[in-house]
């Protein structure tokens, strides 16, 4: 599963995730081997298909991530937690620190004991902070409770 930070008013218009014609993540997923073609972000229903999915930190609209406050994130990690509970994904990927941050209010990577949480670099084409390089990903939890369990649901890697 995919995460987000939030909707940008260009994605929010659309009714599809990452659909600024500036951000790069639909061309990065193809490119990296997610999806057989390019999918538009109308298209965003086809990566169940596949065995992905998409979703927010933040569910509030806004002109950009700056204009975020701590309060957009305060249901996140139960939210976040359903889905992962419900859905029972192999990994959470955060598409943008900015993302995780929000969610658990730190600057390092917690995981989770089976869902494995990854941060990069944003796919937006114009990044907050240039000099910013993606994260590397960590194992294991402290066990708190932020960290939903989840077991791998497909041996596909979704």
């Amino acid at each position: 599963m995919f995460c987000g930070i939030n909707p940008g008013r260009v994605s929010a218009a659309a009714g599809a995730h990452f659909a600024n014609p500036r951000n790069d993540f639909w061309r990065l997923l193809h490119e990296a081997g997610f999806t057989p073609r390019l999918l538009d972000p109308r298209e965003q229903h086809e990566l169940l298909r596949l065995g992905y999915g998409v979703t927010n930190a933040a569910l509030r609209t806004t002109p950009g991530s700056g204009d975020l406050r701590r309060g957009d994130f305060t249901d996140a990690p139960a939210r976040l937690g359903r889905i992962a509970r419900e859905l029972e994904p192999r990994w959470i990927a955060f598409v943008g620190k900015e993302a995780y941050r929000g969610t658990f209010g730190e600057r390092r990577n917690s995981v989770c004991r089976s869902a494995s949480f990854w941060a990069r670099g944003s796919s937006s084409s114009r990044p907050r902070h240039p000099r910013t390089r993606p994260s590397r990903t960590r194992s294991g939890c402290a066990g708190s409770a932020r960290c939903a369990s989840s077991s791998a649901s497909r041996a596909s890697g979704s």
